[in-house]
């Protein structure tokens, strides 16, 4: 594993990286969307197909953080199901406060992992 503070080390995992993505771009055909819109607040924004979600969607977002623009602004857009995982105590607290009145959002105190594992969390 390369030194994170060397800049040697860093820029070798960087030439890795670049080199991965450019694999997987030879292997994959993109096709342009019409139906892509911004959804959140700029903290808390991602870009997304709406001819994939309805009512009937069940959304499973991670990490909720301070910002639970984006699942409220899907639950308003599309009126489908939220289902947030954040394991940090804050995070907890605020989207609990923040979904207090919507009835669509479900806010779930876990994270999620690669494995079964506990993991250590620092303070914003």
């Amino acid at each position: 594993m390369p030194n994170v503070f060397s800049t040697a080390g860093r820029t070798l995992e960087s030439g890795r990286l670049l080199w991965r993505s450019r694999k997987f771009e030879r292997h994959v055909r993109l096709t342009p969307r019409s139906d892509l819109e911004v959804f959140g607040s700029p903290y808390g924004q991602w870009v997304i197909p709406t001819g994939v979600l309805s009512s009937a969607s069940v959304c499973y977002l991670i990490g909720a953080g301070t910002d639970i623009s984006f699942d409220r602004a899907l639950i308003t857009r599309f009126g489908c199901e939220i289902h947030t995982f954040d394991p940090v105590p804050e995070a907890q607290r605020y989207a609990l406060k923040a979904g207090a009145d919507e009835p669509r959002f479900h806010l779930h105190p876990y994270g999620i992992w690669s494995e079964d594992a506990e993991l250590a969390f620092h303070k914003p």
